[in-house]
């Protein structure tokens, strides 16, 4: 029976991973509908952080090397979507605007 669900967990992450290659910008936008029930899967559960933050609390869990090579290559494409480049310019401006307030000026 395990091997059944290694099976279609590696089914699954091939899926992602090869729609990440081709659409990225689709997967990050991957959260759960608010009424849904959702249950956790190895600990780990769709919240509204989305598609990315489970799969990387996912790389925690697994320990088969395929799906962890499935996960990491997904979440590879995702971060090279401009979107997330775009996000990370964003956030690292955000630092350095909250790095610049925090360090004491000498009079």
């Amino acid at each position: 029976m395990a091997f059944l669900y290694l099976v279609v967990r590696r089914a699954a992450l091939s899926y992602i991973r090869q729609m990440s290659q081709k659409e990225a910008k689709e997967i990050l936008q991957i959260t759960p509908d608010p009424n849904a029930t959702l249950n956790p899967y190895r600990g780990v559960i769709l919240t509204e952080a989305g598609l990315l933050a489970a799969l990387f609390a996912y790389l925690d869990m697994e320990r088969d090397e395929a799906a962890l090579s499935y996960t990491r290559d997904t979440l590879t494409c995702c971060l090279l979507a401009p979107s997330i480049r775009d996000w990370l310019m964003l956030a690292k401006r955000v630092l350095t605007i909250k790095l610049g307030e925090s360090i004491p000026h000498s009079i």
